[in-house]
């Protein structure tokens, strides 16, 4: 399966808007709030598990489907408040697309570039 950024963006905001010291996201509550396909969504909330994005209570081998998202890492925190602002978000899929990887080492790495073009250019201006 192929790594769809905006589910990986959308997953990471739901977390974070979410969860709290009391508060799990559940899998259903996920599924209802992104709108895409239970498989496509447990494909990419193990993905940003395993890469250190978020933390998670994850399935057993009688309930594989079962899962919940407990927190973001500070990795995720920081990789969400990269790729917040929708003017952001749509410079760096452009990019990403433009060069054709969306991975999450790529898209932050565009993030960063992008912020950094950001305020050069707003230095500028001033």
């Amino acid at each position: 399966m192929r790594i769809n950024a905006d589910l990986v963006r959308d997953i990471l905001i739901f977390a974070e808007d979410n969860t709290d010291m009391n508060h799990w996201v559940s899998g259903k509550e996920l599924s209802d709030a992104v709108k895409y396909l239970d498989g496509e969504i447990i494909y990419h909330v193990r993905y940003l598990a395993e890469a250190g994005y978020i933390k998670t209570d994850r399935g057993t081998e009688i309930d594989d489907n079962y899962y919940a998202i407990i927190d973001l890492t500070p990795v995720g925190h920081k990789f969400i408040e990269e790729i917040r602002p929708n003017a952001t978000w749509k410079k760096v899929k452009m990019t990403a697309k433009s060069i054709g990887s969306y991975s999450l080492d790529t898209l932050q790495k565009i993030a960063v570039q992008v912020i950094s073009a950001t305020i050069m250019l707003n230095q500028s201006q001033q």
